[in-house]
């Protein structure tokens, strides 16, 4: 685990901002199994996308690209919509659902699965000492910036 110091950004730019300031946690903290959690994930999702041939587009080329191969766009729709608090809605059991229903195109090792999950351990550090998310039963976390 790479012991770097947390810190937090201001959401400056939300609605409300004076009134109900929001902030975004920064953990540079991370595991070294990260990146190998990162490339064990991207091989399911890659697998997924080849056994289903549903879209998930990886960056905004993509969307472009998908979006300009559209017939008839006058009689689609197209919806916009901000996620909010991304990270923090992946919890341990929605991380175990979503593998249960990957397990049902790939493989998924339980070598892969402790490295998925040693992943999301997660420890803060102010001053070098480590902390816990206050009310948490577990060190579980998908953290901003997650590999």
């Amino acid at each position: 685990m790479a012991k770097r110091e947390a810190f937090v950004t201001v959401k400056d730019h939300k609605e409300n901002f004076e009134e109900s300031p929001k902030y975004r946690l920064i953990n540079p903290a991370k595991s070294e199994l990260d990146k190998v959690s990162k490339v064990t994930l991207d091989e399911i999702n890659s697998k997924i996308r080849s056994s289903t041939a549903f879209s998930q587009w990886r960056d905004s080329q993509s969307v472009i690209q998908w979006f300009k191969r559209i017939e008839n766009k006058a009689n689609s729709s197209f919806l916009s919509f901000d996620i909010t608090e991304f990270y923090p809605s992946i919890t341990e059991n929605l991380l175990d659902k979503a593998i249960n229903w990957a397990q049902k195109f790939t493989t998924i090792t339980n070598q892969d699965m402790t490295i998925i999950k040693h992943a999301r351990i997660s420890l803060l550090f102010n001053d070098a000492k480590p902390w816990i998310k206050r009310n948490s039963q577990s060190m579980f976390d998908v953290t901003m910036g997650t590999f």
